[in-house]
């Protein structure tokens, strides 16, 4: 049985009425974030580690400072878009105690062997299962979603708007690594990590731009592979 929260207030609420074995942790929702819904989970609602283990689930890429989250009561972390394989370890391993004194941490396990920088679709396919309908309606998605985002990117950087072009960075950021686009998810990354870290924002925009043409080079690679698929 689940319960699914669209915030940290909510899932607070909940947690007030019934107990759980597990909770997977959004680092970025509506109100507080990840971080500080569980800092207040453990501290003043005292729901300890050994009672309910938290999994933190994040498109943060892997040379963040992880140690901070273990302050915060966290026991482990996925990085999207992660493959059962990994998603069975977490759990086994936040409720089997391998790893009791050291975070679980999957973020250096990449699920795209292989991955040329560009496009990789090898796990696209294995959560396919083969389904070529479903490769081509995921490849379009990707398309049609990241185009959008990254349009809205460079209206926010016209703008000057830093905190909605981190808000947009971090958001189409996992549908890349998905789909093995690591070049563009790594200027997408590392957008959104200048923001953050509060660095000289005069390299946003050439930033911006390198992932709208980067962008361009991923279209051209799947269409390519689209009219193969025809």
């Amino acid at each position: 049985d689940c319960r699914l929260a669209v915030s940290g207030m909510e899932a607070i609420e909940i947690l007030k009425q019934e107990k759980f074995d597990l909770l997977f942790m959004d680092m970025r929702m509506p109100g507080i974030d990840g971080l500080k819904t569980t800092k207040f989970i453990r501290d003043e609602m005292k729901i300890s580690s050994s009672e309910m283990p938290v999994i933190l689930i994040t498109a943060a890429s892997s040379n963040e400072d992880w140690q901070k989250y273990r302050k915060e009561g966290l026991d482990g972390i996925l990085q999207k878009p992660f493959t059962e394989e990994q998603l069975l370890s977490a759990v086994l391993e936040a409720k089997g105690g391998k790893n009791p004194s050291g975070l679980i941490d999957t973020v250096n396990s990449s699920p795209m062997p292989g991955d040329t920088g560009k496009l990789d679709l090898q796990n696209l396919y294995h959560l396919s299962g083969g389904d070529e309908k479903f490769v081509k309606q995921m490849l379009v998605s990707f398309i049609d979603t990241t185009g959008k985002g990254l349009n809205d990117l460079k209206e926010a950087v016209i703008k000057k708007q830093w905190g909605s072009v981190a808000d947009i960075a971090h958001k189409i950021q996992p549908p890349c690594r998905h789909l093995g686009a690591t070049d563009l998810f790594n200027l997408l990354s590392k957008t959104e990590r200048t923001i953050r870290n509060n660095e000289n924002t005069d390299s946003v925009e050439t930033m911006a731009e390198s992932a709208i043409a980067e962008f361009g080079i991923v279209i051209r690679l799947i269409n390519d592979h689209i009219t193969k698929m025809s």
